[in-house]
């Protein structure tokens, strides 16, 4: 612990003697100081050693002002360092020190769902030893936020591939793109978004936000999507025309199994492999999914445990008779929500 060099000791008797009260310094001659007489050649004399006095006390004063306040100076300094060091100690006791690696890192991983946005990196700056264990969690680094803004900072840059080695072979979930007006303002990074695609084979859940900003990503998607189980999509104001062949490589995802659709985002449904569908959400409403949509699903879904419709802006109208009693014997649940939708 690195401490500011003190001037001298501490506080000494010449201390004590400088910060006594001036009233033992008064003058000898008060009523020379408080009148208009003429002083003698001898008052004359003693009231210039007086002066000459004062002249090296207050010097003297200044000296070990300069003084006392280095020494201020450093007990502040200590009193701030002191409680770092305490809280070093004590973490040398702590508890946590005594888990297995592995838990330690279980235990991040299960906190995670307490964060905000479902992941957090507040291990790694906790201490060394936390961040150790954080960063060789890779199933800590599998989730991953991907905010399409009207640009990339330096730090967020360089944070892809360190969050896709950190990741190693975890199945990833990652989440594209922003309904806000800056995102609508960017202009895609291919170094960046070829990154994440090459990593496609590791896609497990994908929330995609489509608009203008993100139609590139979404085109260059690769067909390559073994592990993909869970799929969200919600277009904003994109022509159906555009977004249907930029979804074309979905077909292939024979792994998929949860699909939620939040627009009708084409003149008919794409390709994605219904029949291997347990559960699916259509968000309906003005400009979003219709009947018509929902009538298409249970037609080709075949082995949905799980259908759902949630309203947007939430209505009041529905039968039983809007689905066909056709279907009913197949599906062991149909959730009819009325829910505002909140892509």
């Amino acid at each position: 612990m690195s401490i500011p060099e003190t001037a001298g000791a501490g506080c000494t008797c010449q201390t004590a003697q400088l910060a006594k009260s001036l009233a033992d310094l008064q003058s000898p001659m008060p009523e020379l100081l408080s009148t208009f007489v003429v002083p003698s050649r001898e008052e004359i004399v003693i009231v210039r050693g007086r002066m000459a006095q004062i002249a090296v006390t207050m010097s003297q004063m200044d000296n070990e002002i300069e003084r006392v306040e280095k020494i201020l100076t450093s007990l502040r300094y200590n009193r701030a360092t002191l409680p770092k060091l305490h809280d070093q100690y004590q973490n040398a006791l702590n508890l946590t020190r005594r888990l297995p690696f592995e838990i330690l890192g279980e235990i991040f991983i299960q906190t995670q769902d307490m964060s905000p946005g479902g992941t957090s990196i507040a291990p790694t700056r906790v201490c060394r030893h936390w961040r150790e264990v954080a960063i060789a969690t890779s199933k800590l680094w599998s989730n991953r936020v991907i905010e399409y803004r009207g640009y990339w900072s330096r730090e967020e840059a360089q944070m892809i591939p360190i969050w896709l080695q950190r990741s190693s072979g975890q199945p990833l979930k990652i989440d594209v793109g922003r309904d806000t007006y800056e995102a609508r303002a960017y202009k895609g990074n291919p170094v960046l978004d070829a990154m994440i695609h090459n990593q496609s084979h590791r896609w497990k859940q994908v929330k995609l936000v489509i608009n203008e900003t993100t139609l590139s990503f979404l085109q260059k998607i690769p067909e390559d999507l073994p592990m993909l189980y869970s799929l969200y999509i919600v277009a904003d104001r994109v022509k159906p025309v555009i977004i249907d062949t930029a979804l074309k490589n979905f077909r292939n995802a024979d792994g998929l199994r949860v699909l939620t659709l939040g627009q009708s985002i084409s003149a008919v449904m794409p390709e994605f492999p219904w029949a291997h569908l347990i559960t699916c959400t259509l968000i309906m409403g003005s400009g979003l999914c219709t009947f018509a949509d929902s009538h298409f699903v249970l037609s080709q879904a075949v082995d949905l445990r799980s259908y759902q419709m949630e309203f947007d802006p939430p209505y009041r109208i529905f039968s039983s008779s809007s689905t066909s009693n056709r279907h009913s014997s197949r599906q062991s649940s149909i959730s009819r929500n009325d829910k505002r939708h909140r892509g």
